[in-house]
């Protein structure tokens, strides 16, 4: 069994680890004076509106319930503040270039500086660090620092965890620090080895990957669970071969007895309360979600409810909201949008001696330019870390391409990028999903930011023969889900006749791609490219130094082959 080499551990707990050994305690890590597009809404549950229903409790820890100040001597405040589907957004916002990680940094020192207690728990959901030039050149570990240097409490994986393959995040909670290392622990319990069905992190003495975890805030002992949904089929399988989801749907009962157990022997070892996080959720709002009500039903012998709030991602949502259970008992449940333009936040009074939760102070979720004053303020350790990180890496983000004429669409993007990947590749057919095309290009000078932006996944390049009925069962069932090359005419596909076709691992090791196409041959081993270097080698290779996708089909690369 494992146990945590960077905790502060109580007599009573230290008396209960023998019988499970995950848990890490912090005392005092986050005091109050250290530094450090597609959105869905549900309706906001305010303190005012969760205090004025309740009559018995807001969870089952509640032995009683004031109504009075709930920062008085006898209560203490827990804030939970949540970040999910940061995707490398940390240097600056999807939205807005003066909001970046120094100013959500700034907002949370506000909130740890109101008290003469350590009472932030912060946060990081999943999805963090694919997705931006900033991040991506580092692998991520330019955003590692920056939330370093904020004190995050723990992080959760999400899908795009696995985007590089999963250890080149695990080795920044290795305690090696020559790869990088977070001073924060990674926290999952529903991702394992598929050599002998361990769970990530279960095995190993040397690391922060945990289970599951307790941290100290405000004399309070919070349990931390996280887990990941089942999003099998939104991760590149090709790097999910070492390791399996132990969740196979939100209905999967035999999941949910694990969550029970998992949060049981929080229980054991001292845990006030539970926090879950779970990188799932619904576009249409946390109470649609079946995860959080299946969790939200979870007990313990005695009928106590075990869970008592839940961090939500995955959907880029802007969401909070609650389930009622018995009693009208209420779940918190938040989701803070992404790309690093919102936060959530949940707020608990809780009794400072019986460690109940009293009442739910605060339950919504923010976008951080409505959070201060002004976007100058700022962290400044956190900007001088992110200042620093840019520094490294500032020629190969300043250097010009080439000039776009003009905005371009998704659409438009989406066409240039398989009509370049089918010139280079000397291919028939060129085909990539639609998914992998996250934004418009606009207009002026092009950088790699820019393509970082436009298609931020460095998905390898795949080569592959397919039979034409193939192609044409795989267009009838999946075409409006990707951008096929603008010579592509599905009517003049001969049914037994084999095409060479172009296209990403993150597709061909899809079972989307799998249940199509029954007959094909991998022409030969993936390629490093991504479909965002053969974008760059096109712009390069533009002899007008000007890009124009709303008059032409761009690709102008100059190609080798098929077999380059």
């Amino acid at each position: 069994m494992k146990k945590s080499s960077f905790v502060l551990v109580t007599a009573l707990i230290l008396s209960l680890s023998t019988a499970c050994d995950f848990i890490r305690i912090d005392i005092g890590s986050n005091n109050g004076n250290q530094s450090s597009n597609n959105t869905s809404t549900s309706d906001n549950i305010t303190s005012n509106d969760i205090n004025s229903e309740l009559s018995s409790g807001v969870t089952s820890n509640s032995l009683s319930h004031s109504s009075g100040n709930s920062t008085s001597i006898d209560n203490v405040t827990l804030d939970i503040i949540s970040i999910n589907d940061l995707h490398g957004y940390a240097y600056e916002s999807s939205n807005n270039s003066n909001i970046n990680l120094a100013t959500t940094a700034y907002y949370v020192d506000s909130i740890r500086n109101k008290y003469d207690y350590d009472n932030v728990l912060l946060v990081a959901n999943g999805d963090m660090f694919q997705g931006t030039a900033f991040s991506n050149l580092s692998y991520g570990k330019s955003v590692i620092n920056a939330m370093n240097e904020m004190n995050f409490d723990f992080m959760g994986i999400g899908n795009h965890e696995f985007d590089w393959g999963l250890d080149k995040v695990l080795n920044y909670f290795d305690n090696d620090e020559s790869n990088g290392e977070a001073n924060f622990p990674l926290i999952n319990g529903n991702i394992r080895y598929t050599k002998d069905n361990t769970r990530v992190g279960e095995e190993s003495l040397s690391d922060r990957i945990e289970p599951y975890t307790i941290i100290e805030k405000a004399g309070i002992n919070v349990g931390i669970l996280s887990y990941i949904g089942p999003l099998k089929n939104d991760i590149n399988q090709n790097k999910m071969k070492d390791y399996y989801i132990d969740l196979t749907n939100t209905n999967d009962q035999t999941f949910y007895a694990k969550v029970k157990s998992d949060a049981l022997a929080l229980k054991e070892l001292g845990a006030d309360i539970i926090v879950l996080n779970a990188h799932n959720g619904s576009s249409e709002g946390v109470e649609y979600d079946q995860l959080n009500n299946n969790v939200a039903l979870l007990k313990d012998s005695s009928g106590n409810y075990l869970i008592d709030a839940v961090i939500n991602g995955h959907t880029h949502s802007a969401q909070s909201g609650a389930i009622t259970r018995e009693n009208g008992l209420k779940l918190p449940i938040v989701q803070g949008g992404s790309y690093g333009n919102a936060i959530g936040k949940i707020s608990f009074a809780i009794d400072a001696k019986t460690k109940k939760i009293t009442s739910i102070k605060e339950l919504n979720y923010y976008y951080v330019r409505d959070l201060i004053f002004s976007t100058n303020n700022k962290n400044q350790a956190v900007q001088n870390v992110l200042d620093s990180e840019y520094k490294l890496i500032e020629k190969e983000l300043k250097e010009v391409f080439t000039y776009n004429k003009s905005s371009a669409s998704r659409n438009q993007v989406g066409s240039w990028c398989v009509n370049v990947m089918k010139k280079y590749a000397d291919a028939d057919i060129a085909l990539i999903n639609t998914g992998g095309i996250r934004s418009t290009l606009p207009s002026g000078n092009i950088t790699i930011s820019e393509l970082y932006q436009v298609n931020p996944f460095d998905n390898n390049l795949e080569y592959v023969s397919v039979l034409g009925k193939n192609i044409k069962d795989f267009y009838e069932k999946q075409g409006s889900y990707y951008y096929f090359d603008e010579d592509f005419n599905v009517s003049k596909i001969n049914d037994n006749q084999y095409y060479k076709l172009i296209t990403i691992d993150y597709v061909f090791y899809s079972v989307y791609f799998k249940n199509s196409f029954t007959s094909f041959t991998q022409e030969k081993e993936e390629e490093s490219l991504c479909a965002r270097d053969l974008l760059k080698l096109d712009l390069i290779a533009k002899e007008s130094n000007v890009l124009d996708l709303s008059t032409s089909r761009e690709a102008s690369l100059a190609t080798n082959g098929w077999c380059k």
